[in-house]
């Protein structure tokens, strides 16, 4: 039983790709220069799966700006919910208890 795991985890390492670190710094180091000359979006993937992304700076400055207008939009959705709502709070044991989190 043993031998039979250790082959198949043998059989999964040689089947993974590999590179040497210094052959992945320049890969790196490449998308890095492409975002931050070319102004393009490189994205990394694992296995053929996009699992990472290098963006220009100014991309990620925008990327962060909506998130903050999605929060606030959100924020001015809930304060007025709760104005309607007569200015209503409820208490943190019974929200618990409510969303099964509490035994």
């Amino acid at each position: 039983m043993a031998r039979r795991k250790a082959r198949e985890l043998r059989a999964r390492y040689r089947a993974t790709a590999r590179s040497s670190v210094s052959a992945s710094a320049r890969r790196l180091a490449s998308a890095v220069e492409k975002a931050s000359t070319e102004k393009k979006r490189v994205a990394l993937k694992r296995r053929g799966k996009t699992v990472a992304a290098v963006v220009p700076a100014e991309d990620l400055t925008a990327l962060e700006r909506l998130d903050d207008l999605a929060d606030a939009e959100a924020y001015r959705i809930a304060l007025a919910e709760w104005e309607r709502d007569g200015k209503r709070t409820v208490p943190l044991e019974s929200l618990l208890e409510k969303l099964g989190l509490r035994p």
